[in-house]
């Protein structure tokens, strides 16, 4: 119980599967009681934070994960990403260019700067960027997702829809996300498919379900009823 690390991990179960924000938050809690110098509880806080619209104490969450592990490269990534939900794309974009000049090889950092260009509308850049993290990445599923949204961008949209087809077939033989093929099937502009396969996600306990509240680029989905349901499944909901 005195264990720093399995509260925090336990917190990040709560979190991202179960959806029980609550009993996430107080494991986060006490693991920085425990450890306040354990860089990944306050970074795995600040995501619940920002998730729950709290986007200044997420920010100061994540700034402190930062500072107690500076060489991190996923924190460093995610703050680009954070900054997008805070609807604050300017410093998304600066904070994600720090990514990629600092680690060029890791590829949440590309992916992430990618995520800040789209929602700025900066269209080749985040085709640049979907591809850069789409060839680092191979044939994964997360290669994949980047590989359909820079088609998607690009309008090509018949080699997009043959990523998702390509997501499914490798769906049978090792886990893709739902989120996955819903992300870029909103990329192409297709809200039918879109809804559907959120909808699957959330079934799933999809990770990328819980940022669905406050991710700007869902804002042409928020007046569907079907939406709103989602959240509501999601414990998202007011």
């Amino acid at each position: 119980d005195g264990l720093a690390q399995a509260h925090a991990t336990l917190g990040l179960v709560l979190t991202e599967y179960d959806h029980d924000w609550s009993g996430g938050e107080s494991e986060y809690k006490k693991a920085i009681e425990l450890d306040p110098g354990y860089a990944m509880a306050h970074f795995w806080y600040s995501q619940l934070l920002s998730a729950r619209e709290h986007s200044d104490e997420a920010s100061a969450q994540i700034r402190r994960a930062r500072e107690l592990d500076p060489l991190s490269p996923i924190i460093q990534a995610n703050l680009a990403r954070q900054l997008v939900f805070a609807r604050e794309y300017d410093r998304a974009i600066e904070e994600g260019r720090k990514a990629v000049e600092t680690i060029p090889n890791f590829p949440p950092a590309h992916r992430f700067l990618a995520y800040a260009y789209r929602a700025k509308g900066m269209i080749r850049e985040a085709i640049a960027e979907s591809q850069a993290a789409a060839s680092l990445l191979g044939q994964t599923p997360l290669g994949l997702l980047n590989l359909g949204l820079a088609q998607a961008l690009a309008g090509q949209r018949a080699e997009a829809l043959r990523i998702i087809e390509e997501m499914k077939t490798l769906a049978a033989r090792r886990y893709v996300s739902p989120a996955f093929i819903a992300i870029v099937f909103q990329c192409l502009g297709d809200k039918d498919q879109t809804l559907e396969w959120w909808a699957k996600a959330c079934e799933d306990r999809s990770f990328d379900l819980i940022f669905l509240k406050v991710d700007p680029l869902n804002d042409d989905l928020r007046g569907d009823p079907r939406f709103a349901d989602l959240l509501r499944k999601a414990g998202l909901a007011p």
